[in-house]
C-alpha cells in the first residue's frame, strides 16, 4: 500500500532531526561548523586589532555554541584562527608546556597578555584627555571614539590623587623636564597599597631629582677656591718696537695690514714704528697704502712735531679704559636672569669674573639681605682697590640648578 504525503514528509523530518542531533553529538563536525563562522586573526595593533577586541566578537559563539565541546577541543578551535604569525608567536612565549597542556582560560589569558595593547593607565587617560574630532569622523563614529577612550579611563578605580597626578606630570612639558617627567612617570607606575602615591609624593620627588641633579654639576665643576679678583694692568708706550710673539693659540686667516706677516695686528711689532717713506707711525715701510687716512692726516705734520707727541705720550700714565664707540655697546651685553633669595632679578653675564658683584639698588630689590663684613679684596681695571659694601649669604636659582654661597 502506497504511503500518503503527509507520511512521507513525517519521515523525512525524522530523519533530519536525527541527522542534526548526529552532528550535534560528534565533536568534529561541531569544532568543523564552528571554525567556518570565525574569521582569522591578525594582530595590527597600530590599526586597533588586537586580541580583546577580536575574541569580543565570537564570545557568544565560545559559551554557547561551543558548550557541548571539552576545554581541548575549544582550545584547538581558538589557535586554528590564529594566523602563522602569531600562533607560532605564542607557542614560543609558552614553552617548555604544549598548547595542549593550557587550560583554555589561561589561553585566552596568555593571547589577551601578548597581542593586546602595551600601555599603561596613565598613557590610556592622557590620550582621552587628548582626543580631538577629525574633519573625516561623522559625529557617530567621533562619538564612539569618545565612549570608548571614556572607558579605557577606568573611571571606577579613578582616585582624587590618581587626577592630580595626572595633571601634575602633563603640565611639566618642557625639555629640561625630561628625564624627571620619566622617573615621576616611574613612580605612579610603581605605585602600590601599601605605597600609594600622592601630589605630595610628586613634590618631594620633583625636589629630590632637581637636587641631585645641582648636587651633580657641583662635582663636574666645583666652585674656585681663589679668594682674589685679576686685574688689568697696562703697558706703557715705548720706542722700541715691540717683540713678535712666536707664541699664539690661533693663526689669523689674513696677514697683519701693518707689516705682512702672519700674525694679529694686536701683535705686530711695527705699531709704533716710523715709516721712512710716508712719515707716518704704525706701519713698515711699503705698507702705506694700507694706513687709512684721517681729516687731518698726519702726514702734513712736521717729523719733530711728531717725535714730540710721541715723547708726551710716553710720560703720561692713562687711568681708565677708552671706547671709540659705545652707541651700541649694550646690544653686545648678555643679562641672565636668576631668581636670588627668592627675588627675580637680572645680572650681566661676565664668564672671565672670579666674583659676582652687584649694585646697591640691586641688593635693596633683594630685600636687603644681612651684610658682613668682604672677606677677599678685589681691584678695579686700572689696579686700583675696589671698594666692597660687603658680602651675603644667598641662594640663587637657574634653571632648576641651586646654588648657595656667599
Amino acid at each position: 500500500m502506497a504511503a500518503t504525503n503527509e507520511e512521507l514528509q513525517a519521515a523525512i523530518l525524522q530523519l533530519l532531526q536525527r541527522l542534526a542531533v548526529s552532528q550535534a553529538t560528534n565533536p568534529e563536525q561541531v569544532l568543523e561548523s564552528l571554525s567556518t563562522n570565525i574569521s582569522e586573526f591578525c594582530f595590527d595593533p597600530e590599526n586597533g586589532t588586537t586580541f580583546v577586541k577580536w575574541f569580543a566578537r565570537y564570545s557568544d559563539l565560545f559559551e554557547s555554541n561551543a558548550r557541548s565541546l571539552d576545554d581541548a577541543a575549544k582550545v584547538r578551535l581558538l589557535l586554528r584562527k590564529l594566523d602563522t604569525s602569531s600562533h607560532s608567536r605564542y607557542v614560543n612565549y609558552i614553552l617548555p608546556k604544549l598548547p595542549k597542556d593550557v587550560t583554555f582560560a589561561d589561553t585566552v589569558k596568555t593571547l589577551t597578555k601578548i597581542f593586546g595593547r602595551q600601555t599603561s593607565v596613565f598613557h590610556k587617560r592622557y590620550q582621552c584627555m587628548q582626543l580631538l574630532k577629525s574633519e573625516t569622523d561623522d559625529i557617530i563614529t567621533y562619538g564612539g571614539k569618545v565612549n570608548r577612550a571614556c572607558e579605557e579611563f577606568e573611571f571606577q578605580n579613578l582616585k582624587i590623587d590618581h587626577f592630580k597626578c595626572l595633571i601634575f606630570v602633563c603640565v611639566l612639558k618642557a625639555p629640561r623636564y625630561a628625564n624627571i617627567r620619566a622617573r615621576l612617570l616611574s613612580r605612579i607606575e610603581g605605585e602600590t597599597a601599601d605605597a600609594p602615591v600622592t601630589i605630595q609624593t610628586l613634590i618631594d620627588e620633583f625636589q629630590r631629582l632637581v637636587n641631585i641633579k645641582s648636587d651633580t654639576t657641583m662635582i663636574e665643576h666645583p666652585p674656585s677656591s681663589k679668594n682674589s679678583v685679576n686685574s688689568i694692568s697696562e703697558k706703557k708706550p715705548g720706542n722700541q718696537h715691540r717683540p713678535l710673539k712666536t707664541e699664539s693659540k690661533s693663526t689669523p686667516r689674513t696677514p697683519c695690514w701693518q707689516c705682512g706677516q702672519m700674525l694679529y695686528v694686536r701683535d705686530c711689532p711695527f705699531s709704533d714704528h716710523l715709516c721712512k717713506v710716508c712719515n707716518r707711525i704704525g706701519h713698515k715701510e711699503g705698507y702705506c697704502s694700507c694706513i687709512k687716512k684721517s681729516s687731518s692726516d698726519s702726514s702734513t705734520q712736521p717729523r719733530e712735531k711728531k717725535q714730540f707727541q710721541k715723547k708726551a705720550g710716553s710720560r703720561s700714565q692713562a687711568k681708565g679704559i677708552f671706547v671709540k664707540h659705545i652707541a651700541n655697546s649694550n646690544r653686545k651685553r648678555k643679562y641672565v636672569a636668576l631668581n636670588i633669595n627668592g627675588v627675580m632679578t637680572s645680572l650681566q653675564l661676565d664668564s672671565a669674573s672670579d666674583i659676582t658683584v652687584i649694585s646697591k639698588k640691586t641688593w635693596q630689590q633683594l630685600r636687603r639681605s644681612k651684610l658682613t663684613p668682604s672677606s677677599i679684596e678685589a681691584s678695579n681695571a686700572s689696579g686700583g682697590p675696589l671698594a666692597l659694601i660687603g658680602e651675603f649669604h644667598c641662594e640663587a636659582v637657574l634653571n632648576d640648578m641651586v646654588k648657595r654661597g656667599q
